[in-house]
Formats: structure tokens, sequence, C-alpha cells
């Protein structure tokens, strides 16, 4: 399949031929969703950016052309607004910042993310630097267009919806249960904290003033969320997509756990998360991120393409069972070759005592009070494609020995 086709099939569960045919409407669609953004940030209140957000997702639902990627990305959407929109919250509908729980929680594992923040040097700044400043926001994209290329679109839709959901219910705990990082008791010890507080970039400012630059300092000051501690999307990106992709190449597990190690490791080095943070987002991870693999593995979602790809492998392989390999010429179930001619009159010879005969895919059943039954029977009224889905339930494997080297 075609890239072009695999990232068509993302807006619509469609291919790229039949957007163009059928529904004509992307440069209405992105320019509607342009101007759609651009109100977004002049709308004033909470509770109107809310509404608004609503009628813009009902709408875009509303267009074939984007009903996939609305569907597949909507836990992301919803994400990405409470994270932005936790600023503009009531104060008198934010609960109190908890300082203490977090703290008291390391104490009792050993006050493990101590032991690394500390002794700060370049080296071990520019280390930690690369997987928390860097590879953290880029593997999401990452894995996302190398599941375009090289797998199924189904793949990657489940990729981002349970990815979406990971974080969104990462955002609503920490909505609910504002936490205070261990930057803060640096900083603070134990003193109350208010929502007039800052974000800080704990150690990504040594990174800001090694490069003589001014980005972490005023992104994490900036920070719409600062009291989100617990869970860590931090370890929850990492262990999301580690899990995903050791579904998928279950040799490169111990590269994917080093990456999460890595990870790990640094948050705490930089100072931004304790030990019991990472692991609630590896438990907010690894969840969405099995139920993504069930969902592969049980629903087997399907590509208008690959069905009628698998549809010319039917053909093909009823073809090759009537000429060269007919099963049921031996009793034992044995596979005997025989021609076309000598098949024909095995056929006939059947039809006249009463047996089953293989007709075009179709088992008929003679019976002695001259009824027939055929399975074409069941097939009228259905379109080519389903009649060889159908057909399927004879031939063994066909996803497997096929299907998976197709696409």
């Amino acid at each position: 399949m075609k890239f072009k086709d695999r990232l068509f099939f993302l807006f619509s569960y469609t291919n790229a031929t039949d957007i163009k045919e059928k529904y004509p409407n992307f440069i209405n669609i992105i320019l509607l969703n342009i101007f759609g953004v651009l109100f977004y940030f002049i709308i004033p209140t909470f509770l109107a950016k809310m509404i608004y957000v609503i009628i813009l997702i009902g709408a875009n639902l509303c267009f074939k052309e984007t009903r996939g990627l609305v569907i597949s990305c909507l836990p992301i959407i919803i994400w990405c607004l409470l994270f932005t929109m936790a600023k503009d919250i009531p104060l008198n509908w934010r609960r109190n910042i908890d300082v203490d729980t977090l703290y008291n929680l390391e104490k009792y594992f050993g006050s493990i993310s101590f032991k690394f923040y500390k002794d700060p040097n370049v080296f071990l700044d520019l280390l930690a630097w690369i997987p928390y400043g860097i590879i953290h926001y880029l593997m999401p994209f990452f894995v996302g267009f190398y599941l375009v290329f090289y797998h199924k679109p189904g793949y990657t839709s489940a990729y981002l919806f349970f990815f979406g959901i990971m974080n969104s219910l990462g955002v609503l705990t920490q909505l609910i249960w504002p936490t205070a990082p261990l930057w803060y008791y640096k900083k603070y010890n134990t003193a109350p904290a208010n929502y007039t507080m800052h974000g800080d970039p704990a150690g990504l400012g040594r990174i800001d003033e090694l490069f003589h630059i001014d980005f972490y300092d005023t992104t994490f000051t900036g920070n719409p969320l600062p009291w989100g501690a617990w869970p860590s999307l931090h370890s929850g990106f990492a262990c999301y997509s580690a899990t995903f992709l050791i579904y998928l190449y279950p040799k490169c597990t111990p590269f994917f756990i080093l990456y999460v190690l890595w990870i790990w490791w640094a948050t705490m080095y930089l100072g931004h998360h304790y030990f019991v943070d990472l692991i609630g987002g590896l438990v907010y991870a690894v969840i969405p991120a099995l139920c993504g693999i069930f969902y592969l593995r049980y629903t087997k979602p399907y590509h208008k393409d690959f069905i009628e790809l698998r549809s010319i492998v039917v053909e093909e392989y009823d073809n090759n069972l009537i000429t060269n390999e007919y099963p049921g010429n031996n009793k034992r179930g044995s596979v005997k070759k025989v021609p076309v001619e000598d098949d024909m009159e095995d056929n006939d010879r059947r039809n006249m005592d009463g047996n089953s005969t293989v007709v075009n895919g179709g088992t008929t059943n003679n019976h002695d009070d001259g009824v027939s039954s055929s399975s074409d029977d069941r097939n009228k009224g259905l379109s080519p494609a389903d009649i060889n889905i159908n057909r399927l339930s004879v031939i063994p494997n066909i996803d497997e020995s096929n299907g998976k080297s197709m696409m």
C-alpha cells in the first residue's frame, strides 16, 4: 500500500482514490479548522472554550474526510485541551496542592530520587537532557510515523487512541490531586504551595545557561499545570511506547527497557519527579498500552485495499486448488494433484452420486430428495469482496500467510 493511501486512511478509513472521487471537501475542512483554532484563542472563559471545542469536534465528525483522524485522536485532543486550559480553571474549583504525600512516600521507598538529584556536572546534564528535553517530545511522532510506514493503518490508530487515553487520565488525575514535584521540596521544603507560584525548570535551567538560551526557563515557568508531579507523564510516554513496541518487536525488549530506565534516571537527576511519580506513570501507561495490544490482536482492523487484495489471493488460491491441488480425492484428506479435465469429470460423477460438489467456491449438497442447498444462496446480495471474505473459512490461515505480506 502506498504511503499516501496510509495517510488518507488515517483521515477517513478509506483510500486516496475514494477521497478524491467521493469526499472532495479537504480544502474547506482545512480552512474550517485553521479559523476554528485561531478563534479558540480569543475566547475568554473556560466553559465557553469547552463548549466551542465540542462544537468544532462535532463539525469534523460530520465530514468523512476527517472522521477517522478525529476518532483516533479524540483522546489526544481532550488531553491537550485539559492541559492547556488548566490555567483557566477558576481558583474556587481547584483543589489544595499536596506537598507532603509524595515526599513521605519517597522516604518510605528509600529516598531514591534524592540519591540522583545531587552533584550535577555538565556531562550528566547533557546525558539527562537528551531523553528528557528532546526525545521525550519527539518519541510519539517517531513511533506514529514508523507505524504508518511499516504497519497497517489500524496500528497507528490504536497507538494514537490509547496514547491519548493515557495522557487524558494522567492530566485528570493531576487536576483532581495536584502535587508538588521534587524541585519544590528542594526550594521550599514542605511549606504550603499556592496557585500564584510558577513552575521551575530545575536541572534544565543549567541547559539554558550552558547554551546561553532562554527556552526551558520560559517554558516551565509558564507551564499551565506545574502541580502535576503524579503520575509522571514523562515516565508514561516512555513506558507506553516501550510496551507497544515490545509487542511488535519482542527481540528488542532490552533496548526499550534501557530507554525507560534512561529517562527515569533523567527525571530524577534533573529534579522533576520523585521515584513514586515514575511508578505512577508506569501504571498509567501499561494499562492503556495493553488495551491497545488487545484491540490489535482480537479485532483485526482492515483497510479497503487490503480486503480487495485478499480477495485476489482467495481467487488465486481457488484456481490453484482446482488446477493443481484438489483436497478430498484421498479419503484421509491428503493432497493429490489432479488435472483440470479429470477434476471436472470427478465433480460430475460426484454430482450424479449425490455427493458434495465445489462450484466457484460454494459447496452444494445434493440430497436424495433432489433438493439442493448451496452456500452461493447465502452470498446473494453481497459484494464480491464480502463473498470472498466468507469463503476464507475454507482456507486456513489466509490472513497470517498472505495478509501480512501484502501490508
